[in-house]
């Protein structure tokens, strides 16, 4: 109307972390036009007239089966998202220790996946794993993807993000205009990971060599299992990165919080202890440990 202010529309949306132990149910997308191939949770517009439970309890029943009463949801975040449009987004959490997920929508997934909350899989939609790790963290609500205000913009997240991709030309850009962020510590990451830490998580060989051409120090120790570089790749089962890590000096025989070595973790990955974590295979963790071996690795 002529001379009224107009006022702004945001499309809402719920989110469901279905979890299960110390998992979350993920969805791998598939034919919808945005972010095919990558993992997200179950998810779905508010309708009109429509309260955010109702929203949540109907996505459930539609896309995984899951008849649920409201008293079994809980609003765990809220998002002010910027993606190609602005965006609210809720997020809620239900626990479902017997009851098993169905893949009703298979024109639109192409697979459910149990993932550990602490160790999202690295094609996770970004501002999917930043809401689980603030439902992990008690961080109630976050401004995202904003040229200002929002982590995602952070040079810091910018590199650590580019490292977990192995974008190796976005690493070198951000690392040839400021040096010191081979050494910036996670502004997200509760476990207070180093880019040589992610490099090893997500098994990013290329990605640890640049770091270190550039000045890396494969000694700095997270902040939650006081663990270096090395020990993380050989717990993620990544033996290219650690012969990477090894090949720059990284101490074979350090011992983290736990007082597991980079040797002890490989050996208890070959053993089957870690695959809950990782996508690595048994003969991954063999190799990592064979390599850490014969550069007089100690258990």
């Amino acid at each position: 109307m002529l001379g009224c202010p107009v006022l702004p529309r945001f499309p809402v949306a719920v989110h469901v972390f279905f979890l299960r132990g110390e998992t979350v149910l993920l969805l791998r997308r598939f034919n919808t036009g945005y972010e095919d191939g990558k993992l997200s949770v179950v998810a779905g517009h508010v309708e009109p007239g429509e309260m955010v439970t109702e929203a949540a309890m109907r996505e459930s029943r539609e896309e995984v089966g899951l008849g649920l009463s409201p008293d079994r949801l809980r609003v765990v975040g809220v998002m002010h998202r910027k993606s190609e449009d602005e965006r609210i987004d809720f997020f809620l959490s239900c626990r479902i220790d017997r009851e098993e997920p169905r893949n009703l929508e298979a024109d639109k997934c192409s697979e459910l996946v149990w993932a550990p909350l602490t160790a999202l899989p690295v094609d996770t939609i970004p501002y999917v794993r930043a809401a689980i790790e603030n439902f992990r963290t008690g961080r109630w609500f976050e401004e995202f993807g904003w040229s200002t205000g929002g982590r995602a913009m952070t040079k810091v997240t910018e590199l650590h993000d580019a490292v977990k991709r192995g974008d190796l030309g976005r690493i070198r850009t951000l690392l040839d205009e400021q040096r010191e962020l081979a050494h910036a510590v996670s502004a997200t990451d509760t476990r207070g990971t180093y880019p040589l830490h992610v490099a090893a998580e997500f098994g990013q060989a290329g990605a640890a060599r640049v770091l270190l051409d550039y000045g890396a120090d494969p000694a700095r120790r997270d902040a939650e299992n006081d663990a270096i570089a090395l020990g993380w790749a050989a717990f993620f089962g990544r033996p290219e990165v650690v012969t990477v890590l090894l090949e720059a000096g990284s101490d074979p025989s350090q011992r983290n919080r736990q007082g597991l070595t980079p040797l002890g973790c490989a050996v208890g990955g070959a053993a089957g202890k870690w695959t809950r974590f990782s996508d690595a295979t048994i003969e991954d963790w063999q190799k990592a440990a064979d390599i850490i071996r014969a550069r007089g690795g100690v258990e």
